[in-house]
C-alpha cells in the first residue's frame, strides 16, 4: 500500500499525548519512509506536550489541531494512514463516525 510513497502522511485522531501516533510513525520510519504526522485532540495542553516530545524523539514536527474529531474533514487534508488508538471510539456514534471520517 505504501510502496509508491516517498512521504507517508499519518493522522492520529483523539491523540491525547500522541503515544499511538508516535509509535505508528516510528515503525513506518524504521521501514525507510519519511513521515508527516498530524495530531487531533480537543485538549490543546496535551497537544503542546506531544508536539514537543515527538519532535524531540523522532525529529518530526507534528501538525496539531485542537478540534473535535468529527470536524477533521473541514481541514480538507488527505492522509495515507489514520490511527485512532485507545478508548476513544465509545465517545462517538458509529453512524456519525462513518459519515464524518469518510471525507478525510
Amino acid at each position: 500500500m505504501l510502496r509508491d510513497r516517498d512521504v507517508v502522511k499519518i493522522v492520529d485522531i483523539c491523540s491525547g499525548t500522541g503515544i499511538g501516533g508516535y509509535l505508528f510513525a516510528k515503525v513506518i520510519m524504521e521501514r525507510g519512509y519519511r513521515v508527516t504526522l498530524a495530531l487531533v485532540d480537543m485538549r490543546s495542553n496535551a497537544l503542546v506536550k506531544s508536539r514537543e516530545w515527538i519532535s524531540r524523539e523522532l525529529g518530526v514536527y507534528p501538525d496539531v489541531f485542537a478540534i473535535d474529531a468529527t470536524s477533521l474533514h473541514t481541514l480538507r487534508r488527505r492522509y495515507d494512514l489514520v490511527i485512532m488508538w485507545g478508548s476513544s471510539t465509545p465517545h462517538f456514534s458509529p453512524w456519525y463516525m462513518n459519515r464524518d471520517f469518510l471525507y478525510l
